[in-house]
């Protein structure tokens, strides 16, 4: 198994990775970076991992020769990455560094990393939902691991595997990237694509015949790349790269859009909700009932702020009702009042959740996702509340504390 090249960074006097000038201005330069990590994700076409490497280390300009190579695959994809990158005797990586001159890559069988099931098995194909989710587990898992060294920088090729997991890569990538990291898609001849014998152009003239019966040098081939711009998430999320959390996919952009989720202010004068500058209308009850989820929020009421329709109005919801009604002239209705005053139904508490959802999703599309009411836990101890981080809330109005409305914490 080839070693890591290691190689230190250019540093700066104070000490930092050096930076570049670019059109896009102050930029980290990403091959100046001790670790340099390419993550292919791949199928039965391999090739894609040596073609990137290829175009990365001598296509571009300035050189970005990688350090460090880690291939996410299926299980079948595995094997094959197995016998064409590693194989029995060099492997397409040890030759491509060796016929190119390049600084060996480290890559083993470690580096092959296949996406399992629950207990373990190898997943040949991505079938289900739950096969997806492992999938994105894994991708977010090898991106996150590799954006917590400020020492790397990372670049993830899409051009192989299923699409999905192509997505998921650049996905992951943005939720977790850098200013250093790049995202690309590498472009190969037509007659090379898919051709069992085209790694990487030679150095030295080749020939072979081509999938249609025509001769081909492989020393001919054109390989190049095409850079995606994508949003670097990872910096307005540092706590986020710093800990892989438990490595789910579905943890990393629940937490995303905490941060980056617009602020929510509710308005004195009417009922109605400020989001981001965008003025919301709602019923008085509706917009009642949202100011109640995000107070049990910000008092850290029920489970943090997630509470069942049993823990709601006598307790709850009855006291602050009472309490904003007296402060806001346009709530009024005592019968309104009088009924909340007792435990709601199952079904009452679903009819306001789903409309208020509803109005927020009309009124802002998906700027409305982490502000909605959604549902924690399993059946039949599912909690529902609002995900949004309590300081992002405010009001027109001050908020009551729970001792003010003599409302205890419910479990």
């Amino acid at each position: 198994m080839a070693k890591a090249n290691t190689m230190p960074a250019p540093r700066s006097p104070a000490g930092t990775v050096a930076k570049e000038k670019t059109g896009r201005g102050a930029d980290w330069a990403p091959e100046l970076f001790q670790r340099r990590i390419l993550i292919v994700v791949t199928g039965l076409t391999p090739q894609v991992a040596t073609e990137t490497a290829y175009a990365l280390a001598i296509s571009r300009r300035p050189a970005w020769v990688p350090t460090e190579l880690r291939i996410v695959t299926t299980g079948t994809g595995g094997a094959k990455a197995r016998a064409i990158l590693l194989g029995d005797g060099p492997g397409a990586i040890r030759t491509l560094c060796d016929e190119w001159s390049l600084p060996p890559i480290s890559f083993g069988s470690r580096d092959i990393h296949v996406v399992r099931d629950g207990t373990g098995h190898p997943l040949d194909d991505l079938r289900t939902e739950a096969d997806h989710r492992f999938a994105a587990d894994l991708i977010a898992r090898q991106v996150l691991e590799c954006a917590s060294d400020p020492a790397s920088a990372i670049h993830v090729s899409l051009a192989g595997g299923r699409k999905t997991m192509s997505f998921l890569a650049g996905y992951c990538l943005s939720l977790f990237g850098r200013a250093q990291d790049r995202l690309t898609h590498v472009l190969v001849p037509e007659e090379f694509d898919g051709h069992p014998e085209f790694f990487f152009p030679t150095r030295r003239s080749r020939k072979v015949t081509a999938l249609d019966g025509r001769a081909l040098d492989l020393k001919d081939a054109t390989v190049s790349l095409a850079e995606v711009p994508f949003v670097a998430l990872g910096t307005l999320a540092p706590a986020l790269v710093g800990s892989a959390q438990r490595g789910l996919f579905s943890d990393a952009v629940e937490a995303i859009q905490k941060r980056v989720a617009p602020p929510l202010r509710f308005l004195e004068n009417r009922p109605a909700i400020d989001v981001a500058g965008l003025e919301v209308d709602l019923q008085p009850l509706i917009y009642a009932w949202y100011a109640w989820f995000v107070w049990l929020r910000r008092e850290g009421i029920g489970a943090q702020g997630f509470v069942r329709h049993t823990d709601a109005a006598c307790e709850t919801f009855g006291p602050f009702y009472g309490w904003l009604a007296k402060r806001l002239d346009w709530m009024g209705s005592e019968r309104t009042a009088k009924l909340l005053s007792q435990d709601f139904e199952p079904g009452f508490f679903e009819q306001k959740k789903a409309r208020l959802n509803r109005a927020l999703q009309a009124a802002l599309g998906g700027a409305a996702t982490g502000l909605l009411i959604v549902p924690r836990g399993k059946r039949p101890l599912t909690r529902f509340g609002i995900s949004l981080d309590p300081a992002r809330t405010s009001a027109e109005w001050k908020w009551p504390t729970a001792n003010q409305l003599g409302v205890r914490s419910r479990g």
